[in-house]
């Protein structure tokens, strides 16, 4: 099994990042197929999903950390995230 982390930031041809569509995703192969899964679509108020690292422990617990623009008063500000998949990939 292989699986990654990254940010995605529109569609394929697209010169800018649009926050709509911008998020962290994990993707797994199993059988020669990809699966997808969004983890993280932000809050529109800047990037998130960046700079993603993954580990996985002992036990196949998949971790990823990313940076994400968050509102904080009236400016945003970078935060640093974990999210884990406990359930194995299928």
């Amino acid at each position: 099994m292989t699986a990654i982390a990254y940010h995605r930031c529109g569609d394929l041809g697209d010169t800018e990042c649009r926050a709509s569509e911008d998020a962290l995703v994990v993707a797994w192969r199993t059988d020669g197929d990809w699966t997808y899964e969004v983890v993280d679509e932000g809050t529109n108020v800047g990037l998130c999903g960046l700079q993603p690292s993954v580990v996985v422990d002992d036990i196949d617990t998949f971790y990823v950390g990313y940076l994400c623009k968050v509102p904080v008063d009236d400016r945003s500000e970078d935060r640093v995230f974990v999210a884990e998949r406990l359930e194995l990939f299928e």
